[in-house]
């Protein structure tokens, strides 16, 4: 994925409502839908299988290859939102209306994010120390 891209469609380019690039790996047509007044950026793999389409190996591999890839913008740009003073939420439950969701977007949907400043700020939550939660092994 191209996060330079990414970052300034976040930041930039906030009243564009239609853009469309490459992903610079790939080539896939990526298309952002951006929505300035209640942010919205919605990411469409527009070459994307369908989620009830059989397929094969090498497909199902690519598939989750994209979806990989997909997350991995999707945390970054959530990153860069909070960089930027933004909140964000990575709305996973848009499967309840996958169909209508993909019609509307022209292509299949992989993910939505929502990003606005948030209407309050909730105290940072009590972490553990790295050192606690992960064993490093040589």
């Amino acid at each position: 994925m191209d996060i330079k891209r990414i970052k300034q469609f976040i930041v930039k380019e906030l009243e564009v409502h239609n853009n469309e690039c490459s992903d610079s790996e790939t080539g896939t047509p990526v298309r952002f839908y951006l929505r300035h007044r209640n942010l919205s950026i919605r990411k469409i793999f527009q070459e994307a299988s369908s989620f009830r389409k059989a397929l094969s190996m090498d497909e199902r591999v690519s598939e989750i290859c994209n979806s990989q890839s997909i997350g991995a913008a999707i945390e970054n740009m959530t990153l860069e939102a909070a960089a930027q003073g933004l909140g964000s939420l990575w709305i996973c439950n848009s499967f309840f209306a996958q169909k209508e969701l993909s019609d509307w977007a022209g292509g299949e949907l992989y993910a939505v994010l929502a990003v606005g400043y948030a209407d309050e700020a909730p105290e940072a939550r009590l972490r553990k120390r790295t050192e606690d939660v992960i064993e490093w092994r040589v």
